[in-house]
């Protein structure tokens, strides 16, 4: 998404078909989490909800991955990386908070405005986030040009960006006082070793790029595949059980750094790699729209039931988050492709 576009002679295929699934898993997503607030946990309709929001938690990390995949591969010099790169996700910032700090003070009045233009809607944290990794590019460059530290640093990603947060989550919902009281004193203690390095997105941007070089055989597909599910629905019950037990919906597993939500990115990205799927010109289009679609979706998500009359709880929610996301999405794109037709915002905004 954003600047990773490639010209035509080093077009990676799988790359737009994989956008786009992104794209749609966003929409689903936060279309999912429209009502998830509002509702008794044990009604079907937040048991839906609660399958929908779990199954798309690949949508972020993907993106990232395949920024990661395309800019690691490529030397660009450091004036290169902030007067193109990072100065599109600024303006981008400055734009789109804007026409949101504009629609709320349409709906609601001016009080705020200041706030509203400073710090932006919620979605926009991913251009301060996709920034973040393009400055740091110069120090990810040689990580993952070497395969010996690039095995290297991912580990560590897994296992101080990943697998420790969760476990001490899981046995803060299910372990006794006594469990949880030992294992709080050993995080506290493994905190203090400040592994920032390792944290945070540079591990799906590193792992995009080995992801892509890597060749799996079948038997390793199928084994990510299987694992893919097995994390869909270990991050479906295991929210569900914690709602149950509190009587509150619980999100601790959503998330890009849960166990589940890496099986599932790294399942759908073998999968659209090695599907074999050659994207014809309408979704090579569609991917070169999905960041523009991306940054105005949520002005489009929160206003479906104003202009349409339809929620995810208009009828039955298995149905209707598809149906509002769909539309959701088919309108993000039809802006997105309206914009892409003014040269100057094209080139900075969308």
């Amino acid at each position: 998404m954003a600047d990773d576009r490639l010209s035509a002679s080093r077009r990676i295929d799988y790359f737009d078909s994989l956008r786009v699934a992104a794209l749609v898993a966003v929409l689903v997503r936060h279309t999912a989490s429209q009502n998830w607030y509002d509702i008794d946990v044990n009604g079907a309709a937040w048991r839906c909800f609660n399958v929908y929001c779990s199954l798309t938690q690949y949508c972020v990390p993907v993106f990232v991955m395949i920024s990661g995949a395309l800019f690691l591969g490529r030397e660009i010099p450091v004036r290169q990386i902030w007067s193109k790169y990072v100065l599109r996700m600024a303006a981008a910032f400055c734009f789109w908070s804007a026409v949101y700090a504009a629609v709320n003070a349409l709906e609601a009045g001016t009080s705020g405005l200041l706030t509203a233009l400073i710090l932006g809607p919620y979605h926009i944290w991913f251009l301060f986030m996709i920034a973040g990794l393009y400055i740091c590019l110069p120090f990810f460059r040689p990580i993952a040009a070497d395969a010996e530290k690039s095995r290297y640093f991912l580990i560590l990603a897994l296992l101080f960006a990943i697998v420790l947060p969760q476990t001490e989550t899981l046995v803060r919902d299910f372990g006794s006082a006594a469990l949880i009281g030992r294992f709080g004193s050993l995080m506290m203690n493994i905190n203090q070793m400040r592994m920032y390095p390792v944290l945070g997105y540079g591990g799906y941007f590193v792992l995009g790029f080995w992801m892509s070089r890597t060749e799996l055989d079948r038997r390793q597909r199928i084994v990510i595949y299987l694992l893919g599910l097995l994390g869909a629905l270990s991050t479906i019950w295991l929210d569900l059980s914690v709602a149950l037990r509190t009587q509150q919906p619980c999100d601790h597993y959503y998330g890009q750094f849960t166990l589940g939500a890496l099986l599932e990115t790294l399942a759908v990205f073998t999968f659209f790699k090695y599907a074999g799927l050659r994207p014809n010109a309408w979704v090579r289009r569609l991917s070169e729209w999905t960041f523009g679609a991306y940054l105005v979706h949520l002005l489009i998500v929160e206003h479906t039931k104003l202009l349409f009359g339809l929620d995810t709880l208009s009828f039955w929610p298995v149905l209707a988050v598809p149906a509002v996301s769909a539309l959701s999405l088919l309108l993000s794109l039809a802006v997105s492709a309206a914009l892409h037709q003014i040269p100057f915002v094209k080139k900075y905004f969308v």
